[in-house]
């Protein structure tokens, strides 16, 4: 929201206010230019993304309609406490589904609990991955945990989109135990989300959810609520100054913003 200003009134007219939020921006993304690649952000706190001009790697960016591998946005005035402020990951897709059966599955991607794998399975107690936080993936699904990562080689798993894939927990288990890959390779959601093609129209259509495509590494971050923030801020942000993304787990002291988003993200952060 602008503020009002009191000594015109011409100022506070939409065209204004429009060409001073134009000249603002513009004005910010070649501050960051120059600033960022020397200085970073030294916000002290990880971040889930760091962008830096002139990645190849693609943006965030809107679709027209929900499939398999976006993700759904909640809008601000969601009231289902699951739901609310969810970033929902579609891993599962139904084209053939009718208005009454299910065509959509999907797991809210930074909605963490207070428990470990283990402790919520006693079987994978003390094993390679017993140790890894548990997400909660929304309201349905009988209690089932489903096991996400991006490793096309680990038997047992199948494609869900977005290079993601679902399954392979013996062979995982292998391979962190090993020391081929790292536990945090892996995520694992308590429930899932779960809807008709119906309910996914009335959705978008009325209720103001929005389809979004994410790099998959915001998906798979070991993060706590930050993803449904950064991804609406990236979509308002982010398109304008056309930033782009390097996706890596970066220290501090690392990250360079485009400032249009990153004046979003500092909002977020001071949260």
């Amino acid at each position: 929201e602008f503020p009002r200003f009191c000594h015109s009134n011409a100022s506070n007219s939409p065209s204004a206010l429009l060409a001073l939020s134009n000249m603002l921006s513009r004005l910010t993304v070649a501050l960051a230019a120059l600033w960022a690649p020397a200085h970073g952000l030294r916000m002290g706190r990880r971040f889930p993304l760091a962008m830096r001009a002139g990645s190849p790697v693609p943006q965030v960016y809107r679709l027209e309609n929900p499939s398999l591998g976006c993700v759904l946005l909640a809008p601000k005035e969601e009231y289902n406490h699951f739901l609310r402020e969810a970033a929902v990951f579609i891993y599962e897709w139904d084209s053939f589904a009718d208005d009454t059966e299910p065509m959509a599955k999907g797991v809210i991607v930074d909605q963490v609990t207070a428990f470990e794998l283990g402790e919520m399975a006693p079987a994978l107690e003390g094993t390679p991955l017993g140790g890894n936080k548990l997400y909660t993936g929304g309201e349905a699904g009988n209690n089932a945990v489903i096991m996400m990562h991006e490793h096309e080689g680990i038997q047992g798993s199948r494609p869900i989109g977005n290079g993601l894939f679902v399954g392979g927990v013996s062979h995982a288990q292998e391979l962190v135990g090993s020391g081929a890959l790292p536990a945090s390779d892996f995520k694992f959601f308590f429930n899932h989300c779960v809807w008709t093609r119906r309910q996914l129209q009335d959705m978008v259509d009325i209720g103001g959810w929005t389809a979004a495509w994410t790099p998959k590494e915001l998906i798979m971050r070991q993060e706590n609520k930050m993803a449904w923030r950064f991804i609406r801020s990236s979509l308002v942000g982010g398109q304008a100054a056309h930033c782009a993304y390097s996706l890596r787990g970066l220290g501090p002291h690392s990250a360079c913003f485009s400032l249009a988003a990153g004046l979003a993200v500092a909002a977020i952060l001071g949260r």
